[in-house]
């Protein structure tokens, strides 16, 4: 099988290692026994691939987001100095699924306690 259709479109995944190992390891090839070869394996799988829990804890968002639970990411990214873009199609790598989804943060308004988050899947 062939992931083809992912051709230059940016795929954001949240803590998404697993996600990804899992996605290549099932529909692409075995996995390889080092870390540069599944490195290298990755960056040639998918090159544009974010994951929003690496970016907010490292660089220079490590100091402007506190918490990396993607509900409160999402929460502080509606703040200053951040400014959300514009909606586009994006692709939400979300275990297995592929598909595309229209950006829409609104979707955790409401959604207070821990228990309403993990109903939905957050973090």
């Amino acid at each position: 099988m062939s992931l083809s259709f992912l051709q230059g479109k940016l795929i954001i995944g949240h803590n998404a290692l697993l996600d990804v190992t899992h996605t290549i390891h099932q529909f692409l090839a075995d996995l390889p026994d080092n870390l540069a070869e599944f490195k290298l394996m990755v960056q040639e799988t998918f090159p544009n691939l974010v994951d929003t829990k690496y970016m907010s804890s490292s660089g220079p968002f490590r100091e402007l987001i506190p918490s990396h639970v993607l509900f409160d990411l999402a929460k502080r990214i509606q703040q200053d100095p951040f400014q959300l873009p514009s909606k586009r199609q994006l692709i939400l790598l979300d275990l297995f699924v592929l598909f595309p989804l229209k950006v829409n943060l609104s979707v955790t308004q409401g959604l207070e306690s821990m228990e309403d988050q993990m109903q939905l899947g957050i973090d």
